[in-house]
């Protein structure tokens, strides 16, 4: 008999292009996120964050439950030590990069319950640099 796999695709584009459907994205501030195939770290595609220009922001976030660790991959593009790829966790501030560094895992422990994660591309009110925005990719849950 041969081996019959049923994939349910997600209705959420930011979902897939993090590699973990079933979970729904809320998109903020002044452009979308969105899902494309040209800078990623796994699957062929990943999240990016949405164009914006100077003193504005764009975001991505997803409630979670049940879970303990939170991983993912992240990079950016953006003018050094103005420009940053956030990320948070229940409104607190965890982590944040700037410049043009490689893809890098982030992993982060929660306790058990509900939790809302939060990517933010933010940038400053003045000059741009490198591709100006950051991405997202291989969001694991466990």
């Amino acid at each position: 008999m041969d081996k019959l796999e049923i994939v349910t695709p997600t209705s959420d584009p930011i979902a897939e292009a993090l590699d973990y459907a079933g979970l729904t994205f809320t998109l903020t501030g002044n452009a979308n996120w969105y899902s494309q195939t040209t800078t990623t770290y796994y699957g062929g595609d990943a999240a990016q964050s949405g164009l914006i220009t100077h003193s504005q922001s764009t975001s991505m976030e997803t409630t979670i439950s049940g879970k303990t660790s939170v991983k993912f991959y992240w990079r950016v593009s953006s003018e050094s030590g103005y420009d940053y790829l956030r990320f948070y966790i229940d409104g607190v501030l965890q982590t944040s990069i700037s410049g043009s560094p490689s893809w890098a895992q982030k992993t982060y422990t929660v306790t058990t319950g509900s939790h809302v994660l939060k990517w933010t591309y933010v940038k400053d009110s003045s000059v741009s640099s490198g591709s100006d925005c950051g991405w997202v990719d291989k969001l694991e849950l466990l």
